[in-house]
């Protein structure tokens, strides 16, 4: 008796209880409720693949113009307007949010009490270089600490040693945006001195020196302000003659390259 009963339920286990479970429904690739049976003839469900985090790095943020123009000069010495050829760039040194970035001037003029034809290029007989180096601090904050240096050449013509290569150096701020920047600094400029000494000398002098952008005019040309008015400290340095004030504003048409 107990033989025949095991054998009914070897059957049992074998022949009914599958067909108990043979109607419970299965999860699809997509987590939904279908019958076991239609689960292979159901299409599977594809997934798109995660976007990857952006890298930490930004575009070098280049930027260069070539402008023409007349800037007028004045200061207790003299008052000029000289025709003036410039150009400048500008390009972040590296690729990350916090790198510094450095903009380089060049802007050629005349001799004192020459003129300049914008048709022929060997009239310009002054060269000034001038190099500024910012550092962000955060990505929402527009003012950032920088460092100017730079110097005017005379080529050739300019019997004074101390016109011939006037050098500076200034601490502070610059400001930079679409249209133009602004620097604020203060520092050292040989170009202050009104000494006929044959070694320049450098006089503590407040600086400040923009390039902005008034208007377009077709595509990549602008309308452009610069200018600078360089301010000498009188605090006790040397006579109160030592040196001389020096205002700067021109109107300048340049072309803008890749921004």
């Amino acid at each position: 008796m107990r033989r025949w009963a095991w054998a009914a339920g070897f059957l049992w286990t074998q022949l009914w209880l599958p067909s108990l479970f043979a109607d419970q429904p299965c999860r699809d690739d997509a987590g939904r409720f279908v019958p076991c049976d239609e689960v292979e003839k159901l299409p599977a469900v594809e997934y798109p693949a995660p976007t990857p985090a952006p890298p930490d790095t930004k575009a070098d943020g280049f930027a260069m113009d070539a402008g023409l123009g007349v800037v007028a000069s004045l200061s207790s010495e003299a008052s000029s307007g000289e025709p003036t050829a410039e150009v400048s760039a500008a390009f972040d040194v590296a690729t990350n949010e916090k790198s510094p970035r450095l903009s380089l001037l060049g802007r050629f003029g005349a001799l004192p009490g020459e003129t300049v034809s914008l048709t022929d290029p060997t009239t310009f007989r002054s060269l000034g270089i001038e190099g500024t180096l910012s550092q962000p601090l955060w990505s929402n904050l527009r003012i950032r600490p920088a460092v100017q240096v730079g110097a005017e050449f005379r080529f050739s013509g300019d019997e004074q040693p101390l016109h011939r290569a006037a050098r500076y150096g200034y601490l502070g701020a610059r400001v930079e945006g679409e249209d133009g920047y602004l620097f604020l600094g203060v520092g050292g400029d040989e170009r202050l001195s009104t000494s006929d000494r044959s070694t320049p000398a450098y006089l503590p002098a407040t600086a400040v020196s923009w390039s902005l952008r008034i208007g377009k005019i077709t595509g990549a040309i602008d309308a452009r302000l610069v200018g600078r008015v360089l301010l000498y400290l009188r605090m006790g340095y040397g006579a109160s003659d030592a040196g001389s004030d020096v205002a700067q504003v021109g109107v300048l048409v340049s072309v803008g390259g890749k921004r």
